[in-house]
């Protein structure tokens, strides 16, 4: 059977999307700067230097603030020829505010005059900036509750979704039900039993590469109402230990790395077992530094 024109070009395109999103491939560095170049490394004194890269936005969701900041040009000592922000804003003298789709990038440039007095000898200069972004995450687990009376095996599995994309994620510890050992093995199961309050952990972390390699994670701190539990079939037993209170909101901020606990109570059903899930959401500002060296060299005398 021959394919009409039509309909061949509308499979040709068809397959084609579906090779090319197979090929995107997303990142918890959410914001990271690329293809950095910076002409020349040694500028004589007086003279201009360019520092470009490419601002990119690795995540599956559009950044809809993401903000590269030369906070620090050698104290002062460098001064600020010219400054580019691709269909950006400037906020500052050297600092640019993007908004940035998916999978996207914009272009920063900054010309930086080097100083001109006091330079006699080769002198190293360093210039410090900063890169930061809002982003926010989720995560969510489904906990099976059974009644231990029945003597029957439970059927509902605990589950634990995918983490979101981001540099900060959260991952549950779920309540044990029972320990097993099948053929040398230590087998866990995770459930809690009908009518009895359950403890679980959400542990907070920076799992993004750039905060153990060139850049440097700044003070992690997410504050308390931009986090929140999402609950299904569960509530707070507010007279146990909980840093959560009745609202589903932290006690205190989260500093990154921390832990939250809490305990909770399921639902009353009449089923032989049912589903709880425990979801929880935030959102915050991820900020990241780095640095330059320049050397300055002096002027050659004619």
């Amino acid at each position: 059977m021959e394919l009409k024109p039509l309909l061949l070009l509308f499979v040709i395109a068809f397959l084609a999307g579906c090779t090319q999103a197979s090929l995107v491939s997303y990142k918890n560095d959410i914001i990271t700067q690329e293809s950095l170049s910076v002409f020349p490394t040694n500028p004589y004194a007086g003279g201009v230097t360019t520092i470009q890269f490419l601002v990119q936005n690795n995540g599956d969701k559009n950044v809809e603030r993401a903000v590269v900041d030369f906070f620090d040009l050698a104290a002062g000592a460098f001064k600020v020829h010219d400054l580019q922000c691709e269909d950006g804003q400037k906020i500052g003298d050297a600092a640019c505010q993007f908004s940035i789709e998916p999978q996207d990038y914009k272009k920063f440039i900054l010309k930086l005059q080097a100083p001109s007095k006091g330079i006699n000898a080769k002198t190293d200069f360093t210039i410090s900036y900063s890169i930061s972004y809002d982003y926010s995450g989720y995560r969510q687990a489904d906990v099976p509750v059974i009644d231990t009376s029945m003597q029957k095996p439970n059927l509902l599995n605990y589950r634990e979704s995918r983490p979101s994309y981001g540099p900060v994620q959260a991952e549950f510890e779920p309540p044990i039900g029972m320990t097993r050992q099948v053929e040398g093995r230590t087998v866990t199961e995770y459930w809690a039993t009908r009518g009895q309050a359950f403890f679980a952990r959400i542990n907070f972390k920076d799992v993004a590469k750039v905060s153990a390699t060139s850049g440097k994670a700044v003070n992690m701190v997410i504050p308390k109402g931009q986090v929140s539990l999402v609950l299904e079939g569960v509530n707070i037993v507010e007279d146990l230990q909980c840093d959560f209170d009745s609202s589903g909101k932290p006690k205190d901020d989260v500093r990154i790395p921390d832990s939250l606990y809490c305990s909770f109570m399921p639902n009353d059903f009449e089923q032989m077992e049912a589903k709880v899930s425990l979801g929880i959401t935030f959102s915050y500002a991820y900020t990241y530094s780095k640095s330059l060296l320049l050397s300055v060299l002096p002027l050659e005398k004619t």
